[in-house]
């Protein structure tokens, strides 16, 4: 079962792939549902700590947390003491905050911490579709016409 919150979702929405989508403001239960919660977020001053000491809590001590957003989007500190605590079953993430964490960062010996190379958006075609799109966005501007994946800098993503 997939369940998923949106910052623009409206009670009652739907979203493909997902059995259910909440609300950004139903955070606290969903993750307080959750066996696993992947974090896909931008890094926004909207999303900065969107997980913090209260969201942890909120969370199953079975459960895992994967970080695939930006280290920012987790208040680290509280993260490792919920891993200390065993509060939080374990952390798997391709990001930090600070990130690099120098190599005597504390966080190297917390339990359950699973750190990655950032690399997490390396895709056997990515190259192939970032040329396509730039070669579509050239030929529409070339014609005038509204370029694709435009950068929103009120959304900051």
């Amino acid at each position: 079962r997939v369940i998923a919150t949106r910052r623009s979702a409206q009670p009652g929405d739907g979203a493909e792939f997902v059995d259910a989508l909440f609300p950004a403001d139903a955070l606290h239960e969903v993750l307080a549902q959750a066996d696993y919660v992947a974090l896909c977020v931008p890094g926004t001053t909207e999303t900065r700590r969107l997980i913090g000491a209260e969201e942890l809590a909120a969370m199953q001590p079975s459960a895992v947390l994967i970080n695939i957003a930006r280290g920012t989007v987790v208040d680290w500190g509280a993260m490792c003491d919920a891993l200390r605590a065993g509060s939080l079953a374990a952390v798997y993430t391709d990001v930090s905050d600070p990130e690099p964490l120098l190599p005597d960062d504390p966080s190297w010996q917390v339990p359950n911490l699973f750190i990655t190379p950032h690399n997490s958006g390396n895709q056997p075609d990515y190259s192939d579709r970032a040329a396509d799109l730039l070669i579509e966005n050239l030929q529409r501007y070339l014609r005038g016409e509204t370029l694709e994946n435009i950068v929103d800098p009120e959304r900051g993503y």
